[in-house]
């Protein structure tokens, strides 16, 4: 690992100020401008990673979110997948949020994000495998009046 954040490595998160001060006595004297393509550099290469406003870590003290979907979300995936293998879509559960709630999250939703020439034929297409729990575009009053567990909202994105 590079000298700059090898003293760095330790803690668990810096701001900008901190960092270019383990440049200076690393390196020594230098323009601002340099000490910012320098982070530009650490930023672009992965070894930094930006965690906030003026917030900073290195790229190993960070945890990627892992998440396990639900049989429903890979289900509806793989029909995606198949009958749709150009579609770019994405897909995102509210059990994803439970770890960060404090598992008060009773009734699954799944959320699906489809392009916008195409969200009336997935409708269709996953209404044949879900009649009665997907909802196309819903409004907040439709929402609450047909939820269900893992009932399958389709979106426009």
């Amino acid at each position: 690992m590079d000298e700059n954040l090898r003293s760095l490595y330790g803690l668990s998160m810096f701001n900008k100020k901190y960092l270019f001060e383990i440049f200076m006595e690393n390196i020594g004297n230098m323009s601002k401008s340099t000490m910012e393509k320098y982070l530009k550099k650490y930023l672009e290469s992965g070894k930094i990673a930006r965690i906030g406003r003026n917030a900073y870590c290195i790229k190993g003290e960070l945890r990627d979110y892992e998440y396990d979907y639900s049989r429903t979300s890979i289900h509806i995936s793989g029909i995606l997948n198949k009958d749709f293998y150009d579609l770019d879509f994405r897909i995102a559960e509210l059990y994803q949020m439970n770890r960060f709630l404090n598992h008060q999250i009773a009734h699954n939703v799944i959320f699906v994000f489809v392009e916008k020439e195409l969200c009336s034929s997935v409708f269709e297409r996953l209404k044949k495998e879900y009649e009665g729990k997907i909802l196309i575009n819903p409004t907040e009053e439709d929402f609450f009046h047909y939820r269900q567990d893992d009932i399958i909202v389709l979106e426009i994105f």
